[in-house]
């Protein structure tokens, strides 16, 4: 699209550095003073502090319900999408509490699912 090449799904985690953004991100939240960052792929200079942050983060949201996304969420995000295989409640029961076991087992963190729904309206009867 519009002469872009695009990039592969479980490629554009490493593609974009998204890491280094989330470090920045809370970099922003966390310092008094002006600072600059010397990563790598985000090299922003001469950023302002939130100064009138609170105490804690705003939540984070990843928005990737594929698996790639998930890994990333765990360790970085508050909340994150879940793509929901199954139409049923044991099936989308079972899907959640794997979600929430992998960041819990693997990062020591609660991650809190969010998803898509459907509302269906039909002609009511009296």
């Amino acid at each position: 699209m519009f002469g872009v090449h695009i990039i592969e799904h479980e490629t554009r985690y490493d593609y974009a550095a998204p890491q280094e953004w989330i470090d920045v991100f809370k970099l922003l939240w966390a310092r008094e003073d002006e600072f600059d960052y010397g990563g790598g792929s985000p090299d922003p200079q001469g950023l302002p502090s939130a100064q009138a942050h609170p105490e804690t983060l705003p939540a984070l949201m990843n928005a990737d319900g594929w698996p790639t996304g998930l890994r990333f969420a765990a360790p970085n995000a508050d909340m994150a999408f879940v793509e929901l295989l199954s139409h049923d409640y044991e099936g989308v029961k079972d899907q959640v509490d794997r979600f929430r076991f992998m960041a819990q087992e693997n990062f020591n963190r609660r991650l809190d699912p969010c998803a898509n729904t459907y509302v269906v309206c039909l002609p009511t009867q009296k």
